[in-house]
């Protein structure tokens, strides 16, 4: 107790240090660390859609993505292309991440039988080109550490975003019952296969623009979140009792078991991908680098913005949020007022797993890949955000959350893509020792 006593006084003493500290090591070292795997397995296939009779030049391959690499390449009198990978999330650390799409400027998106045949080239012995030197990659890199930096802040934004989705019913549930619900994780991997499900539905029935299928996609899972969660308040936690803590904690682990393996011996263990449905974006020239914001990342910042304005009118400006309020300050005062307060928790439940669903579609058309098992690490993200800013708190939630995003892409980006987990790790201990009450929690009040 004591050493950690001293701890929390020299923390909370020097925090501004330690952060401003941690800050300049990343900054320092945007120029020594970026995924080599990923630029050589993309610079490997330019080779197969380069004229063969004519001398081509090649650009410097740029990250557009946490799994996503852009080549340009040129020849002859202003004929120019571009070739875009987008990779699945790797099975192991030491393993290169499998393709799920391919785009050039000049062709589109590769269908599913081309992408095979050129997965099947790239394997060949000896058809993969010898031109693609690391070294010579990694000195232009080195030159233009400031478009990667301002590349990787781009995609911390989208992802902190992400968790902020997720993030924001674990503070909406906390701020009522005072129980975190560990089954949000699981929940948005419901909500991300049942993603796929309707679009490669809508797809199959002849449906190919992303103006129908994601609007399609996200009616369906906050319909079928706002469903699960009723169902969820009804047989779970109401039986359950409002008053013990521990109870509904257990349950909330049991619950997130059985819909994992629920979703595992309906779905199977294979990953399920998607074909990226929003192309297009901007792209800024810094120097010999290009810095790119695709469509896909603003829809998605969008849609977290205007999640965020409608909860916070929601909450201070309609019946239900006044009604959510007075409970979260005192239930039963709240009931002897004539608050009917197991609808509002229900409705909450409702809220948050649709929002937690809607996180999920989010994650499934960012990265391209889902599965049974993608609960936990988006769960754990969510929570850590929802802790650190706060967790009874709805603005702190999503701020929390969008300082997660930052720390675990810039330490992907520069330091170490496979120790990014714990980078989140040490930021969430570091925030309890700072600040146990969160960015904007206090001592006395957790609730919004």
């Amino acid at each position: 107790m004591q050493i950690m006593a001293f701890l929390r006084r020299y923390a909370r003493r020097y925090h501004l240090g330690i952060a401003s500290v941690f800050l300049t090591v990343l900054l320092l070292t945007a120029c020594e660390k970026e995924p080599r795997d990923l630029l050589a397995a993309c610079t490997d296939l330019v080779a197969a859609f380069e004229p063969a009779d004519r001398p081509v030049t090649r650009g410097v391959p740029q990250v557009i993505g946490p799994l996503s690499v852009r080549i340009e390449f040129s020849w002859g009198a202003g004929e120019r292309d571009a070739l875009t990978c987008h990779f699945a999330a790797r099975a192991q650390a030491l393993e290169t991440p499998p393709l799920r799409a391919v785009e050039t400027l000049r062709r589109g998106a590769l269908s599913d039988r081309e992408l095979m045949v050129l997965d099947l080239w790239a394997r060949l012995p000896g058809a993969g080109p010898t031109l693609y030197q690391p070294g010579q990659v990694w000195e232009k890199q080195a030159l233009s550490g400031t478009a990667y930096f301002v590349q990787q802040m781009l995609n911390a934004l989208s992802v902190g975003s992400l968790y902020a989705l997720i993030a924001v019913g674990y503070a909406l549930i906390f701020s009522l019952l005072e129980i975190v619900n560990f089954a949000f994780g699981e929940l948005a991997m419901v909500g991300s296969i049942l993603a796929v499900i309707v679009i490669l539905l809508l797809g199959g029935a002849g449906v190919d623009s992303a103006w129908v299928l994601l609007p399609a996609a996200v009616m369906a899972v906050l319909a079928y979140g706002g469903v699960l969660g009723a169902v969820i308040d009804r047989s779970v936690y109401r039986p359950l009792g409002r008053d013990s803590r521990l109870t509904p904690l257990v349950a909330a682990i049991g619950l997130a078991l059985v819909v994992q393996n629920s979703v595992l011996l309906a779905q199977g263990a294979r990953s399920k991908y998607l074909p990226p449905l929003i192309g297009g974006g901007w792209t800024l020239h810094l120097g010999e680098s290009t810095v790119r914001f695709s469509f896909n990342q603003l829809t998605l910042m969008l849609l977290t913005l205007c999640v965020g304005i409608a909860l916070h009118y929601s909450v201070q400006r309609t019946r239900f949020g006044r009604d959510l309020r007075a409970c979260a300050a005192d239930p039963k005062m709240a009931a002897l007022l004539g608050v009917p307060v197991d609808k509002v928790i229900a409705r909450a439940f409702m809220l948050s797993t649709a929002l937690a669903g809607l996180g999920g579609l989010v994650s499934v058309v960012y990265y391209g890949q889902t599965d049974h098992s993608i609960g936990l690490a988006l769960g754990f993200k969510a929570l850590t955000g929802a802790i650190l800013g706060g967790i009874g708190s709805l603005t702190g939630a999503m701020a929390g959350a969008l300082l997660v995003g930052l720390v675990e892409i810039l330490f992907a980006g520069f330091v170490s893509n496979e120790m990014r987990d714990l980078a989140v790790f040490v930021l969430l201990v570091g925030g309890l020792i700072v600040r146990p009450t969160g960015l904007f929690g206090t001592k006395n009040e957790t609730s919004s």
